[in-house]
């Protein structure tokens, strides 16, 4: 800020009286100047302000050497700031800087210099030169005690800013917060000052390798700038960009297309100022700047190479090349850095597909390319990535060159993951020495800790301080192969050592990443990685001695770095929570999922036509809101949950299973990574782990075994026997109780395993040994056990009259099922109960009804999208369709659902999350018990084991038992029809969940039945007697 007239004149006089006689012409000629050059310097027309301020200290030369140097000041100072942050103008405060003290310029006025001077550094990337003179301005902003100290406050966010610039990314948290919290101290919390804090912190955080705290930050941001009026929103936009890039790395492209389509909205409802009141961009002069639209660019190029689409990754590659070419000035580094990550994701995108050389040829083109604009910025990530591709086709000594450039980056934090790619290219060399100091400085870098030597076991969670992130995770279990290898080459069991705890790390690290919701992919590959390592571990260990506590140890960290999606949501509808939530939540979760329920129908619709995309990102974007609430809603729902409470805090725990196992029982936990299968075996007092042998093996013979079977080949049984000696064989077979549990992974989700044979042929039948019951999950299991709900009506079926021909399978189709409606009719006679079979019952009459019963039948067909299993459906007699998105949610009270239809226990592999079906869905809404149909189900041998299950569990039986007597008695009656004992007709239904009787309340008509025929025999002895 400049002198103001009144001051500067009084100065001026305060002068004049000092001066010697016979100079006053002389003064009134400069003084006249002086008041010419401060008019045009506060009208901030600098160059001819300057050229007054120059000539009046040439006509004060006589004048005492304080004068002068204060008009050479405002010279200089009027000089630099014409230039408008150019580079040209840092020479003039270089030089007026030191005459500072001469400038008559007030504390308020001093910072103001000191603001534009070190502005003038940064925007020319001096950022180090900036950083004292930031420091030194916000300390005289601070001694003038303003209230509100808003210039104080933006002078600290200035030094976080500057602080991230150079790379001391904890000084820049620091004093982040420390201008975060006196802005909401003076503003309050919904204010843009804040938002733009939290949305820095939360880059730094990022940066600095605390993935989670950033994200936090960015959902703060975001919800603050959401919910405020702005002058500019495009203040949204960026942080949605940063929401972008982060779930890009945790592998959530549903997430990533609902912020996409927050982006969409508001780049479609632009204004002509769009973007120049953003302080987010570094638009230091008034030419347009094309930041904003290359962003939008890149947070589609950042969706598109989630979901590997090469062909539009490409199209945006080439858009941001064509845009940077027709600009009408030379880009700088921030506009290039977009170019720079276009070519960088093409070749992730190809490496990632195994293309090497099509990844090499792009990483090669964008280094020429930016070398051709003399791109100035960070370039080490390309080198790592082009090095990882050069080492997968060989080239070694390139891949050498590229890592020692990759190590030039002032960043250490990026230090960890160089140093595992470099022990990676070491192995690769036969280098065992070279291997273990890349080991040991990857691990030093991501501790700061200098004194680790060979003995990795003193590392714990606590060491990284706070550091989590998708890349040091894989960086952890990287090192950990590296020593499990080496371990394999030299017997070192130190190396055996090292390599169990750093995957024990590396799945701490990962369980703290994980946010609570669905597996991403990402995350699955991560996981699978750490879970090999720490089972082969465990296998190597055990050669030598089975250890019960280690093993038990192992199981917990396995089954507790899951994914917790499924029986989260299942608990909040489950029965034990009916009564601890309070009104208003249950009000606020029922209204947020009706509305995600009519958006994702409205999204449906415009699908079917392609003209509004418009439309379709309106959609998109008001799911990803209600999504982010209902998120929030479910956090409080599920503290207030004691179930909970319980396993939350102490997880699932060996104990706890085997507490729950009747002494009857073997529960076989599968576990698939993607180089070898292993299977862990919980008995009551006793846990054994086995090695099944690589995977690929196992799920070759699982996908020819079920093709034979849907198909009705009679080849089945040979390639069944082999599949039962991979999964049951002698070791794991031997003492396995009659009652088995069966948790699947991968592809056995969707295989019956009581179909399995030992002799190549019917009789040898896994049914005919144990009752099967499956489990998609142990912590899932656990929460089930126990739960019921209390209703007042029993059994309600389902079976809808279809208008076309009689159908034999209950498929994909509008054929009438007429087993299906007689087992419906028969099964209500049997418990009382009520069918649904009219032909204009559709969706919304089941929506009414089905929370009516305690015991839910649909006998009726069924249709699973792979695409998109949300999609999935039933088909009602009126054309309706009941899709699995309707259910999820919907406040079922049922403690039994059985879904006696073709492919409801089927559907996509979700890694991470097991099998996505129609099942899901009634789990999602707090069933605790399932029957379901793993194919396309034959009526008639269907109808006739349904019925008998029925009649089973009537007679006391748990569900698995009478299942597997049901479906035993379907092969006794088929005994001589050797077609018709084929698990195709049999095995397609399986019990999963809670498998306890039926509880006593549901058989209330049985009760009335056995005590009415007691009464009536009384009656009738009575009556005898009396004659």
């Amino acid at each position: 800020m400049l002198l103001t007239n009144h001051l500067l004149y009084i100065l001026l006089i305060c002068g004049v009286l000092c001066l010697p006689s016979g100079s006053g012409q002389e003064q009134s000629t400069w003084m006249k100047q002086v008041e010419m050059a401060d008019t045009l310097q506060k009208q901030k027309h600098y160059h001819e302000a300057s050229d007054h301020w120059e000539k009046a200290y040439q006509l004060a030369k006589n004048e005492p050497d304080s004068v002068k140097n204060w008009l050479l000041f405002k010279q200089l100072y009027a000089k630099g700031a014409g230039y408008n942050y150019e580079k040209e103008g840092i020479p003039f405060f270089e030089k007026a800087y030191p005459l500072l003290s001469y400038s008559r310029l007030d504390t308020s006025e001093q910072s103001t210099f000191l603001n534009t001077y070190y502005h003038f550094l940064g925007y020319n990337n001096r950022w180090e030169e900036a950083l004292p003179f930031a420091q030194e301005c916000a300390k005289l902003r601070e001694s003038l005690n303003e209230d509100p100290p808003l210039a104080y406050l933006s002078a600290i966010h200035d030094i976080a800013y500057i602080n991230n610039k150079i790379g001391n990314y904890p000084e820049a948290i620091e004093y982040y917060h420390r201008s975060i919290d006196g802005y909401i101290k003076h503003n309050g919390h919904m204010d843009n000052e804040v938002a733009l804090g939290y949305n820095n912190l939360a880059f730094n955080y990022g940066l600095a390798g605390m993935a989670n705290k950033s994200y936090a930050y960015y959902m703060k941001a975001a919800q603050i700038w959401s919910g405020i009026e702005l002058v500019d929103n495009s203040y949204l936009m960026t942080v949605y960009g940063n929401q972008m890039r982060w779930q890009k790395q945790y592998g959530d492209h549903v997430a990533m297309e609902g912020i996409l389509a927050n982006i969409r909205e508001i780049v479609d409802s632009k204004s002509k100022e769009w973007g120049n009141k953003n302080r987010l961009i570094v638009n230091k002069n008034d030419h347009e700047h094309p930041t904003l639209l290359l962003s939008y660019w890149k947070s589609c190029l950042d969706y598109h190479a989630l979901k590997k689409d090469v062909y539009s990754i490409q199209n945006y590659l080439d858009s941001t090349r064509r845009f940077i070419q027709n600009l009408q000035r030379k880009p700088d580094d921030a506009v290039l850095e977009y170019l720079n990550n276009a070519y960088s994701v093409l070749g992730e995108v190809y490496a990632e597909s195994n293309n090497h050389e099509k990844a090499i040829s792009y990483f090669r083109t964008g280094f020429s390319h930016m070398a051709q604009y003399g791109y100035g910025g960070r370039l080490e990530h390309n080198h790592a990535r082009l090095a990882k591709s050069l080492m997968a086709v060989g080239q070694l000594d390139e891949a050498s060159q590229r890592m020692q450039e990759a190590f030039k980056t002032p960043s250490s934090a990026d230090f960890p993951v160089f140093h595992t790619l470099s022990a990676q290219l070491a192995e690769k060399k036969n280098q065992p020495d070279s291997v273990r100091f890349h080991i040991e400085k990857s691990l030093t870098t991501l501790t700061g800790n200098d004194d680790l030597v060979n003995d990795y076991t003193q590392l714990a969670s606590s060491s990284f301080l706070g550091k989590v992130n998708r890349q040091y995770i894989s960086s952890l279990s990287a090192n950990g192969h590296h020593l499990l290898r080496l371990y394999h080459n030299t017997q070192h069991k130190d190396d055996l050592r090292n390599a169990n705890h750093l995957f024990k790390l590396a799945l701490e690290m990962l369980n703290t990443y994980y946010l609570g919701g669905p597996y991403t992919d990402v995350l699955a590959d991560i996981q699978t990685a750490i879970h090999f390592g720490l089972l082969e571990c465990q296998t190597l260990v055990q050669q030598e001695q089975v250890d019960q506590a280690s093993l038990a140890t192992l199981f917990e960290n396995l089954e507790n770095n899951r994914s917790q999606h499924r029986w989260k949501k299942f608990i909040k509808h489950a029965p034990s929570n009916s009564t601890t939530l309070p009104d208003s939540l249950r009000d606020a979760e029922e209204e947020q999922r009706q509305l995600l329920v009519f958006y994702k129908q409205q999204l449906a619709k415009v699908h079917k036509d392609t003209l509004q995309d418009k439309q379709a990102n309106q959609w998109r974007a008001k799911i990803h809101a209600c999504e982010i609430a209902l998120h929030d809603i479910e956090k409080q729902m599920l503290v207030l949950n004691p179930r909970y409470k319980m396993l939350s805090q102490g997880m699932v725990t060996t104990r706890t299973i085997q507490q729950e196992l009747p002494k009857q029982v073997s529960m076989l936990r599968y576990m698939f990574t993607d180089s070898g299968a292993y299977v862990m075996r919980i008995d009551r007092s006793s846990l054994s782990l086995f090695p099944l042998g690589r995977t690929d093996s196992i799920e070759l013979l699982v996908r020819k075994a079920t093709e034979q079977l849907q198909t009705r080949n009679s080849d089945y049984y040979v390639t069944a026997t082999k599949l039962h000696e991979r999964l049951v064989g002698a070791d794991v077979s031997w003492g396995l109780k009659r009652n088995l549990i069966i948790v699947p992974d991968g592809i056995l989700h969707q295989f019956p395993f009581e179909a399995l044979t030992n002799t190549e042929s019917p009789s040898g039948y896994l049914l005919h040994k144990h009752t099967v019951s499956y489990a998609s999950s142990t912590s899932l299991w656990l929460a089930q056990q126990g739960l019921r709900h209390t209703q007042g009506q029993s059994f309600g079926a389902f079976a809808p009259e279809y208008i076309g021909g009689v159908g034999e399978e209950r498929s994909v189709s509008t054929q009438r099922l007429t087993g299906a409606a007689k087992e419906a009719e028969k099964i209500a006679k049997m418990l009382d109960g009520y069918v649904y079979q009219q032909n204009h019952f559709g969706k919304q009459d089941f929506l009414k009804e089905a929370p009516n019963y305690s015991l839910l039948h649909l006998a009726m067909h069924a249709d699973v999208q792979e695409e998109d299993s949300e999609k999935s459906n039933f088909h009602f007699g009126d054309g309706s369709k009941l899709y699995a998105y309707e259910l999820y949610g919907i406040k079922l009270q049922a403690n039994m659902a059985v879904l006696s239809a073709c492919n409801t226990g089927y559907g996509p592999l979700q890694k991470g999350e097991g099998v996505q079906s129609l099942a899901t869905a009634f789990t999602y809404a707090g069933v605790p018990s399932l029957v379901m149909g793993l194919w396309s189900l034959p009526d008639a041998s269907t109808s006739g084991i349904m019925v008998d299950y029925y009649q089973q569990l009537i007679d006391k039986k748990h569900k698995h038992s009478a299942l597997t007597t049901a479906k035993t008695n379907y092969l006794k009656r088929v005994e001589n029809e050797s077609q018709l004992q084929h698990p195709f007709y049999w095995a397609g239904l399986v019990v999963s969940g809670d498998i306890n009787p039926i509880h006593p309340h549901d058989n209330y008509w049985y009760w009335g039945i056995a005590l009415g025929s007691v009464l009536v025999l009384s009656i009738l002895g009575i009556i005898r007697k009396r004659r």
